[in-house]
Formats: C-alpha cells, structure tokens, sequence
C-alpha cells in the first residue's frame, strides 16, 4: 500500500514559501516513510555586492537493530541571490530528505538480494 501526502504554505508578506512530500509505503517486509520538504525564505538585501556563502550539507544515518529501523537523513543549508526590477533578493533555503525503513522480519535484507531485485 502506497500513499502519497503533499502540502505546499507561502506567505508572501513574510517572504515564505514551503513544499513536503510525504510517501508512505507498506508491504510485506517492510514499512518505508519518505519525506522530502523545500522551504524558502526571501528577504531584500540592500547590499550591492552579495556575500556568497557554501551550502551547508548534514547526513546522518542510523541502524537500529532491537527497533529493526533505518533512518537515513540528508539536510541542505544555504541561501542564493536573484534581481527582480532591479532589486537585489536573498533566498534562504532549507531542503531536507528523510528515509524511515522499519523491517518487519529481519534488520534488513542481504545486499545480494538487493542486486538482484
């Protein structure tokens, strides 16, 4: 069984925009939750000469064999700079992927069965 769950929020007067997908999979063997959001956040910069900064990238990932859970988590940081009518922006934005895998059986599946699937 699959479902897939998907909200989307702006706020122009606060310069806010946001995204998720939420897909939640079931099926012999396991129960997956795939969650993915997009938010950003747009303010004006009066500066005429914009800072650029690196993105800021977090990964976890951890196995929990008593509970039988996978959890995967990617995490992006970092802000972008665009011009409309010849006014300087600053984008903020935060993206994030979050995988839960709960295995009904066993921890998890040998990685030839994964390679041969």
């Amino acid at each position: 069984m699959k479902t897939i769950t998907v909200k989307s929020n702006k706020d122009i007067q606060k310069g806010l925009k946001s995204l998720s997908i939420c897909q939640k999979t079931e099926d012999k063997e396991s129960i997956s939750v795939i969650e993915k959001s997009f938010d950003y956040y747009v303010e004006a910069t009066p500066s005429l000469e914009p800072k650029l900064s690196i993105p800021q990238v977090y990964i976890t990932k951890t196995m929990d064999s008593k509970e039988k859970r996978e959890s995967f988590n990617f995490q992006v940081k970092g802000s972008f700079y665009l011009t409309q009518n010849r006014m300087l922006f600053k984008v903020n934005f935060h993206h994030l992927l979050d995988i839960d895998i709960i295995w009904k059986k066993s921890f998890s599946p040998k990685k030839s069965e994964i390679l041969t699937k």
